[in-house]
């Protein structure tokens, strides 16, 4: 078995674009959201997933381009900070009673 190496990247966007590839993407996606700490790691899980649905292997420039292109990343990681944060602070709070560190 040969392994399939990443194409041009005008060629990788066509694809993205196309029926095929959107719900490739979207289904992979859905598997693992490449936000937060692990970010890189998930979009490589992204990636790997849409070869598994396609035989198409992608650059990751690709995939965060077409991520650019859906959602707002900077928002949605300031999400996901706050949301680690609060989650430690409830935690902290817990842990010494009365006293919140924010």
């Amino acid at each position: 078995m040969t392994a399939s190496l990443p194409g041009d990247l005008a060629g990788e966007q066509a694809f993205l674009d196309s029926v095929e590839g959107e719900i490739a993407f979207f289904r992979s996606i859905m598997r693992t959201r490449p936000i937060g700490l692990h970010r890189h790691f998930h979009l490589l899980a992204v990636r790997n997933g849409i070869h598994k649905d396609t035989g198409k292997s992608l650059h990751i420039e690709s995939l965060w381009d077409k991520l650019r292109t859906f959602y707002d990343l900077d928002a949605l990681e300031a999400i996901v900070s706050r949301a680690v944060l609060q989650s430690s602070s409830v935690r902290v709070s817990h842990v010494w009673g009365t006293h919140f560190i924010p």
